[in-house]
């Protein structure tokens, strides 16, 4: 095992969209955007995507968003 730090990612925002859709009816979608104040150096900021599905008896749901950060050590 190395002795090395490992960066790790700190998170400092997000942007994620959380939406239900039951089964025959009309979507009914939940955005919530979030951030915590962090010193601002472009330079290692990651900014990445992801969306997944479920799917069930009941509806499907659905989140998708964002997420922008940092690794550590800066």
């Amino acid at each position: 095992m190395s002795s090395a730090a490992r960066p790790v990612f700190i998170p400092t925002a997000f942007n994620t969209t959380f939406t239900f859709t039951p089964t025959g009816g009309s979507p009914m979608p939940e955005t919530d955007t979030s951030s915590k104040a962090a010193p601002d150096r472009t330079d290692d900021h990651l900014h990445d995507s992801a969306s997944d599905a479920l799917l069930g008896p009941e509806g499907m749901a659905t989140i998708q968003g964002t997420v922008t950060g940092f690794f550590t050590p800066r």
